[in-house]
């Protein structure tokens, strides 16, 4: 039940209006510390060094009275302090927990006598040098049956056999064929950036394993391989791949230092 209203009783008073607080108009992101002590110091130097005319200057008290002089010091101050530490922070040493994974001057680069991994492929570079003339089977006759002849060769004019002999662990998926097949992709590398291939048929080198001699996962060999590059090329490493798995294919040679 609804109360009588009284005649002629005055109106209710309108609600006080509160007072409201602004909000800030979108605008750029605030400035970081390190600008906003750049602008401070700024301020600073013109209000101590002269940089308002002196007729302005005459009509001032002392700068360095005021609130607004002391405010803008005191942000200098946390500036400057701020600054010496992110100093002393770019000085301090790098961290050295992590240590070098080969015992070769660069990181991830092998030397020759120290094994060196690639996917299924272990390998060592047991010794590399320049030779005169190889020995090759040009005969139909497998090694050592006796009948086989191996007949010296010389490099083109121009040119010098680089021979890089090496010991190689199976540890992948598949068998390889080593000397007729192409189970490890590598490469001779000079001081030049240039990449330099095999000769053809490395089965017929002697010493070599022959052609479809399957090395089975879990065995190993010893192989050398032999690069015909130029005279005047200073060759400075080996690199090699796993190229067995198709599905998968290594883009990441491994190397190894030479000096030839």
């Amino acid at each position: 039940m609804t109360e009588p209203v009284e005649p002629n009783a005055a109106p209710p008073k309108a609600a006080e209006p509160q007072p409201t607080l602004e909000q800030p108009a979108l605008g750029p992101a605030p400035r970081s510390r390190r600008w906003t002590a750049v602008a401070a110091a700024a301020v600073v130097s013109l209000l101590v060094g002269g940089g308002i005319g002196a007729g302005v200057m005459a009509a001032l008290s002392d700068p360095t009275e005021s609130d607004e002089y002391q405010a803008l010091e005191a942000d200098l101050r946390d500036a400057e302090r701020d600054a010496a530490r992110a100093e002393d922070d770019s000085d301090a040493p790098a961290s050295t927990s992590a240590a070098p994974t080969s015992s070769s001057e660069d990181p991830g680069v092998g030397v020759v006598g120290e094994p060196v991994t690639n996917q299924g492929v272990t390998l060592t570079v047991t010794g590399a040098q320049v030779v005169d003339v190889i020995e090759l089977n040009e005969t139909s006759y497998a090694p050592g049956s006796g009948f086989e002849e191996y007949t010296p060769t010389n490099p083109d004019p121009g040119g010098k056999f680089v021979v890089v002999q090496t010991h190689i662990v199976n540890n992948a998926q598949v068998s390889m064929d080593l000397t007729c097949s192409y189970p490890i992709a590598n490469a001779l590398i000079d001081s030049r950036d240039r990449q330099f291939d095999t000769i053809d048929s490395l089965y017929k080198l002697r010493g070599n394993p022959e052609c479809n001699d399957q090395l089975q996962p879990g065995f190993e060999a010893d192989m050398t391989y032999v690069y015909m590059v130029p005279a005047d090329a200073d060759i400075v490493g080996f690199a090699f791949a796993d190229a067995t798995d198709f599905s998968n294919p290594s883009s990441d040679y491994s190397a190894v230092r030479l000096n030839v």
